[in-house]
């Protein structure tokens, strides 16, 4: 028989959970789901499309009007009216849509639209329903000055930040 020789003394041992397998494996999943979330994230923020204010977007189409163009100047007041009233129902938040120019024109009383500019567009939608129904001619120089008055209105309304 062998003597009885005592077990050496041993330090309490144990392996740290950050250097355990399994956790190392997670925290690299987790960073490639970070990395792949922003990813998606950088993407989409670029990718975003970028919106015209309502002012922009209506001085850009009066200025791709060119009055020359029009082989009937009744085409030309159908294309001022509908850029005024697409503008106008977006930047003051009311349901122009199926209104009648003098219906619009009524329902622009009662917004915060400034009142010098409103005889303007009366002048502007009455001009031009004399043009699109009575069948009248327009004179090349009341369609310029009518897209003028456009513009102004367009320019006299942008809310001053």
């Amino acid at each position: 028989m062998q003597p009885f020789e005592p077990y050496d003394i041993y330090d309490i041992w144990y392996e740290p959970i950050w250097k355990t397998k399994y956790t190392v494996i997670i925290a690299i999943i987790a960073i490639m789901l970070i990395l792949l979330l922003s990813y998606f994230v950088l993407k989409k923020r670029k990718s975003k499309k970028k919106f015209m204010k309502p002012w922009e977007l209506a001085l850009f189409r009066f200025s791709s009007i060119s009055i020359g163009k029009y082989e009937e100047k009744k085409e030309f007041y159908i294309d001022l009216t509908y850029i005024l009233k697409q503008y106008l129902a977006i930047r003051y938040a009311i349901d122009l849509q199926g209104k009648t120019d003098q219906e619009m024109l009524e329902s622009m009383q009662y917004t915060e639209f400034p009142k010098d500019m409103l005889e303007r567009l009366e002048r502007i939608f009455l001009g031009a329903v004399m043009v699109k129904f009575a069948q009248e001619d327009a004179v090349l120089l009341a369609m310029e000055r009518d897209l003028k008055r456009g513009i102004d209105i367009v320019r006299n309304t942008i809310p001053k930040m």
